[in-house]
């Protein structure tokens, strides 16, 4: 009685994760955080929390389409502490991090989802084929690349700042602008 029981609450499990797959699809990102939701609290209460994993990173992924980006990070931190050894949990706090354009974590985490996509050590996950770890291996290069960039563009702005403000101290110009209103 307990599988027939637990096959169902995996079956149920399965079928809001499809709904909320569609209503990802549809760019439904409310229903689809609802249908995600409900399978995780499904998934939860039946014990089946390593089913959850997947439903945490999908309902990162729509929280973060909504702009609910604290959210967002929440699910995504629930994946990469659950399964360190995972890809996905990393690209996907990666992809919030980014979005609050905290470079030096986001590249820490595309970091980390490099090293499990090269090692395979996700023990939960089968690895992915050679055709998708490609892709994903390409996508989060792109990201390092795009986070770098911005981080070093930051830190320029960052010294150019400093040394203007020295500037203007050297100057005397204190408490007043650079360039008059008159």
């Amino acid at each position: 009685m307990a599988s027939a029981r637990s096959s169902y609450h995996e079956e149920a499990v399965e079928l809001l994760k499809q709904q909320g797959n569609a209503a990802c699809k549809a760019k439904d990102w409310k229903q689809a955080v609802q249908h995600y939701t409900e399978a995780i609290e499904k998934a939860v209460s039946s014990g089946a929390t390593d089913m959850s994993i997947v439903l945490f990173s999908n309902r990162s992924f729509a929280r973060l389409q909504m702009g609910v980006v604290q959210l967002a990070l929440q699910d995504a931190d629930h994946c990469v502490q659950r399964l360190p050894g995972w890809d996905r949990g990393w690209w996907r706090k990666a992809e919030v991090l980014h979005k609050c354009q905290a470079h030096e974590e986001t590249i820490e985490c595309l970091n980390a989802a490099i090293g499990s996509l090269n090692s395979g050590q996700c023990s939960y996950c089968p690895p992915p084929s050679d055709k998708a770890r490609r892709q994903r291996l390409k996508a989060c290069k792109k990201l390092l690349k795009t986070a770098t960039s911005a981080l070093r563009a930051e830190r320029l702005l960052h010294h150019v700042v400093q040394a203007l403000l020295r500037f203007y101290e050297a100057a005397g110009v204190q408490g007043k602008t650079a360039v008059s209103d008159e």
